[in-house]
């Protein structure tokens, strides 16, 4: 038993080092977003000569970061909840209703979204997508901007395995890793 604890822990601290590591490589791209939001202001406004990709790369740029930091999110418990229902529970009766949501929601909407997200990435590539010319002048390759959708989902499925096992361990007095 005490080994099936300490395999629960490892796995939780590994979902955790690896939401910490991708969100850490990910909070660079906010300085390539800045520097490429700065270079468009100044082409723009100083030299009039505005650009036709900007606003596309700002969009991914920004997306990839939003959705690669949701596990990392997730981590710190920093997504919207409603705290104010459970204020009063104690810890167990909280961990309680968690697992219970985890499993009516979190992972069947998590599994969807990797399920479609994986195909939409999967057909992306095969057909080498780019950019229709209404959405952008630039017509850029989509493919690996959509293959971000499924990777931020297996993160945040592997981030929620850790933060269900963490509620079970509340609920079997394992302790909290």
């Amino acid at each position: 038993m005490k080994d099936q604890t300490m395999t629960r822990h490892s796995l939780t601290r590994i979902a955790d080092g690896a939401s910490e590591a991708i969100a850490r490589a990910v909070s660079f791209l906010l300085i390539v977003l800045a520097v490429v939001v700065v270079y468009e202001v100044i082409r723009r406004n100083v030299f009039h000569a505005p650009t036709v990709w900007v606003l596309s790369l700002s969009y991914q740029l920004y997306a990839a970061i939003f959705m690669l930091g949701a596990a990392y999110t997730l981590r710190l418990g920093a997504h919207v909840r409603i705290g104010f229902l459970s204020e009063g529970w104690s810890e167990k009766r909280r961990a309680a209703v968690e697992v219970v949501f985890y499993m009516v929601f979190f992972f069947p909407l998590v599994i969807a979204f990797i399920i479609t997200g994986t195909d939409w990435a999967w057909d992306a590539w095969i057909h080498w997508e780019l950019e229709p010319p209404e959405e952008t002048l630039w017509m850029e390759p989509i493919y690996p901007f959509k293959t971000i959708l499924p990777v931020a989902f297996y993160l945040l499925f592997f981030q929620g395995l850790a933060e269900f096992i963490r509620k079970i361990l509340i609920l079997t007095d394992k302790g909290n890793p």
